[in-house]
């Protein structure tokens, strides 16, 4: 029997407390949130296997130059939109 069953096991047994602390995705009431954030991990990896490339555009800098996602092509991009109210 392993460690973790042998614990819950006790624990299911005697009502007590057992003295080695049981990982918490072992615990009844965190297995709705482990099954939601295993269902957003399998979603995010469907999405990311069907991902298509972004729509070229440009835009002004703020030194007054030209940027466009054409001329960073191949690396990591950051893009950070604001707008106000």
């Amino acid at each position: 029997m392993s460690p973790v069953r042998e614990v819950l096991t006790r624990f299911e047994t005697t009502g007590k407390q057992a003295t080695e602390p049981v990982p918490w995705f072992l615990m009844r009431r965190h297995a709705p949130l482990l099954l939601v954030c295993l269902a957003l991990v399998v979603v995010a990896t469907a999405a990311a296997a069907t991902r298509q490339p972004a729509p070229a555009t440009a835009g002004p800098t703020v030194t007054g130059g030209k940027a466009s996602l054409a001329a960073l092509r191949g690396k990591p991009v950051f893009v950070n939109v604001w707008s106000s109210w």
